[in-house]
């Protein structure tokens, strides 16, 4: 519950830093309406934790894995396109687009890393794969400032879990997995957070 809650405020965070740096009139940006999507996404995580509460085993097969990991995507892009939106009163951004998915893949490969299955790793760190090219491409064509490049670093510990998956070594994969996914998140969170201080100062 509380991992969804926080990983929600950072999807938040990430839009709104987004449609910060998109050179808006400080002046005019209303903060507080970054109310509306932080407390959709609270609320639709407490109503996912309570339905996960109540599904049995028996749903929890691939597809139904899939399929969560695909509304993970959706939620989440949409959460962090909100989130600028909010700031830009705008249309989403090639840089918003670019976090939304980047984002969005990570949170969606945590999903399945964290289902103890040996095939469910390797996918989880296809998606953390997919994120850094996103960002990094994002990056080349400055859609997003070029720190945000180094996202790329999750790739080391997301090429260890992939080893793993490939020996069997469920643990160790799983232990990699995440630790891809926090590198990727810390990293994006300081590529964007840190020009906004700079821009506030």
């Amino acid at each position: 519950m509380f991992a969804g809650l926080a990983l929600t405020v950072i999807a938040v965070a990430i839009g709104a830093a987004v449609g910060l740096l998109a050179g808006v009139d400080l002046a005019a940006v209303r903060l507080e309406y970054l109310l509306g999507p932080l407390l959709v996404g609270m609320g639709t995580v407490v109503m996912v934790r309570r339905w996960l509460a109540r599904r049995t085993s028996s749903e929890a097969q691939w597809l139904g894995e899939f399929q969560l990991a695909a509304a993970v995507l959706v939620a989440t892009s949409t959460l962090v396109l909100a989130s600028e939106a909010a700031i830009t009163l705008g249309s989403p951004s090639a840089a918003g687009v670019a976090a939304a998915m980047g984002l969005g893949l990570v949170y969606a490969g945590s999903w399945l890393g964290r289902v103890p299955v040996i095939g469910m790793t390797k996918f989880a760190v296809l998606a953390i794969y997919a994120a850094s090219a996103v960002t990094a491409g994002a990056t080349i064509v400055m859609a997003l400032p070029p720190s945000a490049f180094w996202v790329v670093s999750s790739l080391i510990p997301a090429w260890q879990a992939r080893k793993y998956s490939k020996l069997d070594e469920l643990d160790p994969a799983m232990r990699f997995t995440r630790v891809a996914t926090q590198i990727y998140i810390a990293i994006l969170i300081c590529a964007l957070g840190l020009p906004v201080l700079l821009l506030l100062r």
